[in-house]
């Protein structure tokens, strides 16, 4: 069985899949290097965790938060604020959708909480090309049991 921290990016990924703004180059994992055929995209990858709860009572169980990070990049361009603030909106509208749903792998089954923390705004020159990335924070909260 796949650990959870892999669960919940591959579900992040399945959600954002098909936006119309990024089509299907979502990748799950921070090192992925994008080609420029392959921009716009979506990277989707776990950061920083900590333990927030551990018992000891039935086996050990952990419940873990985890900082989870969305990164929207793409080449500058003319066009380049509408394109991000579409693409946030539609990220953050799916992702809202996502919260309600009660389907067998979805992120509310599993994961305990799930929630927009915030929002890092960066730009970077790649080479030859300008590159734009935007990244979209969610913490989530999931329990770990061992």
């Amino acid at each position: 069985m796949s650990h959870k921290r892999q669960l919940i990016r591959d579900r992040v990924a399945q959600i954002l899949r098909g936006l119309d703004t990024t089509r299907v180059n979502v990748f799950t994992s921070r090192n992925y290097r994008l080609s420029d055929d392959e921009l716009p995209a979506i990277k989707v990858y776990a950061g920083s965790e900590e333990l927030v709860e551990d018992s000891f009572s039935k086996g050990f169980s952990a419940l873990i938060q985890v900082e989870l990070s969305i990164e929207i990049t793409l080449k500058k361009n003319d066009f380049y604020d509408d394109w991000l603030d579409d693409s946030l909106s539609e990220i953050q509208a799916a992702m809202t959708l996502e919260r309600s749903s009660d389907l067998p792998d979805s992120l509310p089954s599993i994961t305990n909480v799930f929630y927009y923390s915030g929002l890092d705004d960066v730009e970077y020159i790649d080479g030859e090309t300008d590159i734009g990335l935007q990244k979209i924070n969610y913490t989530v909260q999931y329990e770990q049991v061992i």
